[in-house]
């Protein structure tokens, strides 16, 4: 019941009936479990053929095929369908940094397949015992898996960035503004005042009273659509924004819907965010990934009939410039919201030249469940993949800072006005996986599968031959 929240969070917002909204929570359910059926199927296939054979290499063979099985199917489900690499097994390692550092040279996907590796050799180790054979093919895996996790934390200094070498040659702060307004009064006008007021309230307090120090550059984060108006247009509300970066000699990202207008005229909204430079510059980064059924609705005409299931669906467009939001030497990649579960976005936002990272999420939508926290989570990987600070900040919480180890600073509750703040450090050093990317790993995990079916094929398994599943 990983993902039990999303039925009340769709229809408390979604405008349909609980029943209804349980039906798609199942349907997402079913979908997601035949991706475990296919791995059951595969690696049962996989058992009957190797397990049969009298020799060493086989359950070896067995073990490291289904560890790389259950991971190629969980790079399959990250972007089949647009992706949902929600609650693969890697991120339940997140809140145990010390096993997560090899993450900065294969990726979350590396981890995904270590963490999978001991599991099944422990499986292997009771079949082999009940078979009366040799365990040390299946015990062999499992060491080498935990020799993997404790080398990664033992020798992570290789790969971490050099404080020194920071790129403003000295620490800076920063600081994620959680504004915590409840989603149905977000978008009321009439308190579209009080809250400018209170972000920038919060923020003079942040930059006064948390890492502030003599000399040292502040970048403040706030929430993806934390302003609920359209920042690019002009008015007072933008102005005391601008003013008050400016006073205060600050770098602020912010969060703000925006649009665009075609040549025909026709008008595109996107969900974007503004990082604003001391000097009143602004730059600007628009989501890329949007969310399926919630902010667009998937294949265009082929999916518009669920509109009439899900009227609250938006209409946004994806953004067009990738890369950071940059102003003199602070580079942002930003993470908005449901980009943040995608390990390629971060990744390609810090080959491009980003020496921080932010995540600007709301996640008022999901009340006080366990939600709000599995999504932190996953910010936690791209700190470690990259090698990067990343701020994190959420409407309603947890807003976070993490540090390039996966390990988090300082952070805030959920529902309540806070702010958490950080000293940090920008680097352009590029870790193995940002420079290689994860393709390389996932065509290795693939020719493990072959050669281990190819074996497998070698010999026919008779049925007086093919061992007991039970």
């Amino acid at each position: 019941m990983l993902l039990y929240w999303l039925a009340p969070t769709i229809a408390r917002y979604g405008g349909i009936p609980l029943p209804l909204a349980w039906l798609l929570f199942f349907s997402l359910a079913f979908f997601l479990a035949l991706f475990h059926g296919v791995w059951g199927m595969g690696f049962s296939w996989l058992y009957t053929r190797l397990m049969a054979r009298n020799d060493f290499c086989s359950p070896m063979l067995l073990m490291v095929a289904g560890a790389a099985l259950w991971t190629l199917l969980s790079w399959v489900r990250s972007w089949l369908l647009t992706g949902f690499p929600w609650g693969i097994l890697a991120y339940g390692l997140a809140s145990m940094p010390e096993l997560i550092q090899t993450a900065s040279f294969w990726g979350v996907w590396g981890v995904d397949f270590t963490a999978a590796i001991i599991p099944v050799s422990l499986w292997g180790i009771w079949m082999l015992r009940r078979q009366r054979r040799s365990i040390l093919s299946a015990v062999f895996p499992m060491l080498a898996a935990i020799l993997v996790f404790v080398a990664g934390w033992s020798f992570r200094f290789l790969s971490l960035p050099d404080k020194a070498d920071s790129i403003v040659g000295k620490s800076v702060c920063v600081c994620a503004v959680q504004g915590s307004f409840d989603q149905f009064m977000k978008w009321n006008p009439e308190i579209l005042e009080e809250t400018v007021d209170r972000y920038l309230h919060l923020t003079y307090r942040a930059i006064t009273q948390g890492c502030h120090r003599p000399g040292d550059a502040s970048i403040v984060v706030w929430p993806e659509t934390a302003m609920p108006f359209y920042f690019q247009d002009p008015g007072q509300e933008r102005d005391r924004i601008l003013n008050f970066v400016q006073k205060n000699k600050i770098y602020l990202l912010t969060g703000s819907p925006a649009y665009r207008r075609g040549k025909d005229g026709r008008i595109s909204y996107l969900n974007s965010a503004w990082l604003i430079a001391p000097d009143g510059s602004v730059d600007t980064y628009s989501k890329q990934h949007l969310v399926p059924f919630g902010e667009y609705l998937p294949l265009g005409p082929v999916t518009n009939w669920v509109r009439d299931l899900l009227p609250t669906a938006g209409d946004f467009v994806p953004g067009r410039k990738g890369g950071p939001v940059v102003s003199g030497p602070v580079k942002i990649g930003v993470l908005i919201c449901f980009e943040s579960i995608f390990p390629e976005i971060s990744r390609k936002a810090v080959a491009q030249g980003a020496n921080i990272l932010a995540v600007i999420t709301n996640d008022a939508w999901f009340g006080e469940t366990s939600a709000p926290w599995q999504h932190a989570e996953m910010a936690v990987f791209r700190a470690v993949e990259t090698r990067r600070w990343v701020v994190r900040a959420a409407n309603t919480g947890t807003s976070q800072v993490i540090d390039p180890e996966g390990r988090v600073r300082i952070f805030t509750p959920l529902f309540k006005p806070d702010f958490a703040c950080s000293t940090a450090y920008l680097s352009s050093e590029k870790t193995f996986y940002v420079t290689n990317g994860s393709i390389w790993f996932i065509v290795l995990m693939t020719a493990v599968i072959i050669v281990a079916s190819l074996f497998g094929l070698r010999q026919p398994v008779s049925g007086k031959d093919r061992p007991d599943l039970t």
